[in-house]
């Protein structure tokens, strides 16, 4: 077998990758240094914003403000949270529904995972996202109605619908978005946050269904026939609020 010849200057040529590789690995951990001393550095700039927040303190913009209490500074949140605050507008006294899916193990004859749609169906007191200690952004809604659900079974695909209309509806006092780890909805930030094209996977997508005034909850209600629950609905909470306020 005849000898190879040598690449002219190919030690060098190695010699010359091996020093930018090492170039590489040195820019690469000065250049996360750098990102963690400006997070540090970030994280410190919030703090002392929420300090001051909690103590009743604003930056002068009261969305900007809620958005410090739950996640930071970020101008693309700020829309999403903007719009759904200009919801709220002119709507009080108005339905709110909260539609939401949670995974259920049914017991039984078939023992099967289920997706199970729960609804919660509030009047709102006010005309703006609010914070809660505890819940983070909220809607402004102290008593809801917590409603019929309708299960679907995944092996099967089978859905079985009973009359709603006469199914009970659970009266509940405490924010609309409380107990979320109990049966209750995604968080509201968590919702929000869940619509920025670089939400993480997890968060993506949320199940939640923001129903916003008295029309666009009728007509929700009318396309899974509880259209009719409306008025009662209305007088029982509205009574409950009245009572409350007196």
């Amino acid at each position: 077998m005849a000898e190879k010849r040598l690449i002219p200057s190919g030690a060098d040529h190695v010699g010359e990758i091996k020093r930018l590789q090492a170039s590489q690995k040195a820019r690469k951990a000065a250049y996360e240094a750098g990102i963690a001393e400006d997070q540090r550095e970030i994280g410190r700039n919030l703090d002392y914003l929420r300090d001051n927040i909690k103590a009743g303190s604003t930056t002068g913009d009261r969305i900007r403000d809620l958005l410090i209490r739950v996640h930071g500074v970020s101008d693309e949140l700020e829309t999403i949270y903007r719009q759904l605050d200009a919801e709220l507008i002119g709507r009080r006294g108005e339905f709110v529904l909260l539609s939401y899916i949670v995974k259920e193990r049914a017991y039984g004859i078939r023992d099967d995972m289920r997706s199970v749609d729960y609804y919660r169906l509030g009047v709102l007191e006010g005309e703006e996202l609010i914070y809660r200690e505890g819940i983070g952004t909220t809607l402004p809604i102290s008593r809801y109605l917590m409603g019929p659900k309708v299960v679907v079974f995944e092996s099967t695909q089978l859905k079985t619908r009973e009359d709603l209309e006469k199914v009970h509806w659970v009266e509940k006092k405490g924010n609309i978005f409380e107990n979320q780890l109990l049966f209750g909805p995604p968080s509201l930030d968590r919702h929000l946050i869940s619509q920025l094209p670089e939400a993480p996977a997890a968060l993506r997508p949320s199940n939640l269904l923001i129903t916003v005034g008295d029309e666009a909850v009728e007509t929700f209600l009318k396309n899974i026939a509880m259209q009719g629950f409306l008025p009662l609905a209305k007088n029982l909470l509205s009574h409950r609020l009245e009572l409350e306020a007196s």
